[in-house]
């Protein structure tokens, strides 16, 4: 078996990188918290995947996703609670 001798990284004490700034807010979660209970909007269905999951994350269960009655290939998003 060889010898795998690894070096120790080495420690420094100068200033540390610039940290990566991420987005202070998402589209979706600003979008549901201004909701008020009751109110509504339609989606494609190219976007429900987007919305349904965004929902999960920051409207955890104060919200219904159906099919639109009238339209095809649309989606009601309601805001429940």
């Amino acid at each position: 078996m060889k010898n795998l001798s690894m070096k120790p990284p080495k420690i420094m004490s100068s200033k540390p990188p610039i940290a990566y700034s991420r987005a202070v807010g998402s589209f979706y979660k600003n979008l549901f918290e201004s909701m008020e209970v009751g109110q509504w909007f339609e989606c494609d269905e190219r976007t429900v995947v987007n919305i349904r999951s965004a929902a999960v994350k920051h409207a955890r269960g104060r919200y219904s996703i159906r099919k639109h009655a009238k339209k095809a290939n649309k989606y009601v998003y309601i805001k429940t609670k």
